[in-house]
């Protein structure tokens, strides 16, 4: 038996510690950009003006969920913020009628009960929003909320 032990050629090592090295070198360079940007958005806080804008958008896509995660996770509960609070309790309204109605006609006690009640909170945001933009969109969600609890009531 032969007891030398076959090494790679210098070269081919050469190579495989040059691409390990650019390698590297891109991850260093790829990580100093993003704490560049990082340090030059105001130091990785987020601006007022950016939380509105996330929030409008949030508001016109209406996709309420990600508006309600906005809105708590940031603890955005000023003034300026009421226009989104209140259509997310508009749509939190809306959800609870649906999901207490299918509860009811699964037979669960007072589900019909807690459904009358969202139903009520929805009457109200949509007779007298706070905000005139809103008005469209809670009367679309009382329309769908009672649209949901009217075969609940015929059964």
């Amino acid at each position: 038996m032969n007891n030398t032990i076959e090494t790679r050629p210098p070269k081919v090592r050469i190579v495989l510690k040059s691409i390990a090295a650019v390698l590297l070198c891109l991850f260093f360079i790829q990580l100093l950009l993003f704490t560049l940007e990082s340090v030059s958005t105001n130091g990785g806080e987020v601006t007022k003006s950016e939380l509105i804008g996330w929030c409008d958008q949030s508001y016109r896509e209406r996709n309420y969920p990600e508006l309600y995660e906005m809105l708590t996770l940031y603890d955005l509960y000023d003034a300026d913020y009421d226009l989104y609070w209140e259509a997310v309790r508009a749509y939190t309204a809306y959800t609870d009628v649906v999901e207490w109605s299918r509860a009811a006609s699964l037979g669960t006690e007072g589900a019909q009960k807690r459904a009358q009640e969202s139903l009520a909170t929805l009457q109200n945001l949509a007779a007298q929003p706070a905000f005139e933009q809103n008005t469209s969109l809670a009367r679309q969600l009382l329309e769908a909320a009672q649209a949901e609890l009217s075969p609940q009531e015929n059964n």
